[in-house]
């Protein structure tokens, strides 16, 4: 508690976070976004109350790759700051996939850390504790098979790999959850997100955070998208992805084993079609071993505004902690 009252001594005389708040949706309402994020950053670095952070258990994995992909072609987040989205500012002073590194390494002891970026992009080159890897190239592919690619031509030993979307905002939660899942081998393949919408910022409900499969499994996994290829030939756009990679999983799964069905059940002897692979995609009703639900503050940015409602909703925070203590 001493600790505390030095740490933040200095929050008594603090300005009130509704003001700053307040002057922050004011500039954003007049579309000065770049101020209002300004704004908000400053109080955050003055008056920032930091979570308590649980220790948690430590995963000894020395056979694993963790890979931290940066987009290719971020057209939705327009360059806003000047950045990447993986670069940007919650409130800690430092960059998000910064953060979001600190967080796997301190959880994950022995594994080897990779961060995919474009060759042209030098935002990353002061990002510690990660080798930097080039981006192959901009084709818009479904980001699992990109993953398995990659494990397949860059890694030819017998890893097993933790894919990380880099513009994820992680809760300390939700890292062990997924160190937790991967440290009791309960399945040969998972995916780690959120099926519904996200309350506390309105999206549109549907987020993948994470992706974890085993070596033996690469293959399996080229099979399910040689597959899904053909299904969707004839589809509007021909647009396929990774959620219908875990509702064809779904679809197949007859038992609880952690292994994947065998590709050979897809060999055109299936009995549903497209349309019923998009009904469970839309009920995102999936099988809990291959499902790993994470409902929390994690969230990833797509756009501008989702960035700047987490910083307003962060100075929230920090103003209602600050409030409390001085009780």
């Amino acid at each position: 508690m001493q600790i505390k009252r030095e740490r933040l001594r200095k929050t008594l005389d603090a300005p009130s976070w509704r003001d700053c708040l307040r002057t922050a949706r004011e500039h954003a309402e007049i579309m000065e976004f770049e101020a209002s994020v300004s704004i908000c950053l400053d109080y955050l670095h003055n008056y920032l109350v930091p979570p308590a952070r649980s220790q948690g258990k430590v995963s000894d994995i020395t056979d694993l790759k963790i890979f931290f992909a940066c987009g290719g072609n971020p057209s939705r987040w327009k360059n806003f700051l000047n950045i990447p989205k993986q670069m940007v500012d919650t409130g800690d002073g430092i960059p998000l996939i910064q953060r979001t590194i600190n967080q796997f390494s301190s959880t994950f002891s022995g594994a080897d850390f990779y961060l995919i970026a474009r060759q042209d992009d030098s935002h990353f080159s002061s990002i510690e504790g990660v080798e930097i890897i080039n981006r192959r190239d901009s084709i818009d592919r479904p980001a699992a098979i990109e993953i398995v690619e990659y494990a397949r031509d860059f890694l030819p030993d017998k890893s097993d790999i933790l894919w990380i979307y880099a513009d994820v905002y992680f809760s300390d939660n939700a890292v062990q959850r997924i160190a937790d899942h991967i440290s009791c081998r309960n399945s040969d393949f998972a995916l780690f997100g959120r099926k519904r919408m996200n309350p506390m910022f309105g999206n549109t409900g549907g987020e993948k955070f994470a992706a974890y499969f085993t070596c033996d499994s690469r293959e399996i996994l080229l099979e399910y998208y040689r597959f899904l290829d053909r299904l969707y030939i004839g589809t509007p756009l021909h647009k396929y992805g990774t959620w219908e990679l875990i509702s064809l999983i779904s679809a197949l799964k007859k038992d609880d084993s952690s292994a994947l069905p065998y590709p050979a059940l897809i060999g055109g002897k299936t009995s549903f079609t497209y349309q019923e692979l998009a009904q469970i995609r839309h009920s995102k009703e999936f099988h809990s071993r291959h499902w790993i639900e994470i409902d929390d503050e994690t969230e990833d940015f797509d756009f501008p505004c989702e960035y700047i409602e987490r910083i307003f909703r962060h100075v929230t925070w920090v103003g209602t902690a600050l409030e409390q203590f001085s009780i």
